[in-house]
């Protein structure tokens, strides 16, 4: 609008003035991938939904997972971007270390709950339930794997509180990650697509 304002904040005009400020202010929200070199050099824009979130790296390092656009798609440089789960409950995709599997977050109508999808993003299992008679269903968010892909971190507020646990890659052994050294951790999570945990070699 400046632009049209001739850099100017404010245009006079015969008919009187008017500002940039008199206009209605709109806020569009964009998000978008990128790769850049590890010093910050190369920019280059990888074709996205607009509303990108939570990426990760496909083994082999040449696509792109990420949720958006109503699910899951798949991306890299010089190509269009393409659907692999059309679910828009789907959220903070995983890919395993072999390639073969995706942990997800599901929203599940009053909480969130840990899946299992293949590579071609159907369905193969649920990972985290609600325990049986239980009175307020946890949430269960934001998994990793671990780089041998036996296992997944992953945040659930079970006890009240956000705390990590550690599963098998089929969902069992559920249970809390190095609880003593954690103990003083408070983690939070926002549902902003945001990854808690990297599990590396």
């Amino acid at each position: 609008l400046r632009a049209r304002f001739g850099g100017q904040d404010c245009l006079v005009t015969p008919f009187g003035s008017t500002c940039i400020q008199d206009y209605p202010a709109r806020t569009i929200e964009r998000t978008g991938i990128a790769r850049l070199a590890a010093d910050g050099q190369g920019w280059l824009d990888i074709p996205a939904a607009a509303d990108a979130q939570a990426v990760a790296w496909r083994p082999g390092g040449a696509e792109l997972l990420y949720r958006g656009a109503g699910g899951l798609q798949v991306t890299a440089p010089d190509t269009t971007p393409r659907p692999i789960a059309q679910d828009p409950a789907l959220g903070s995709p995983a890919p395993s270390p072999d390639g073969t599997r995706i942990a997800v977050q599901v929203r599940l109508h009053d909480h969130t709950d840990l899946f299992l999808l293949d590579a071609g993003g159907s369905r193969v299992a649920r990972l985290t339930a609600p325990p049986a008679g239980s009175g307020r269903a946890p949430n269960n968010v934001a998994p990793a794997w671990s780089p041998d892909g036996k296992y997944l971190l992953f945040l659930s507020d079970r006890d009240g509180a956000w705390r990590l646990y550690r599963m098998n890659a089929d969902g069992s052994g559920q249970a809390l990650f190095l609880q003593a050294t954690l103990k003083d951790i408070r983690f939070s999570y926002e549902y902003a697509a945001e990854r808690v945990v990297s599990w590396g070699r």
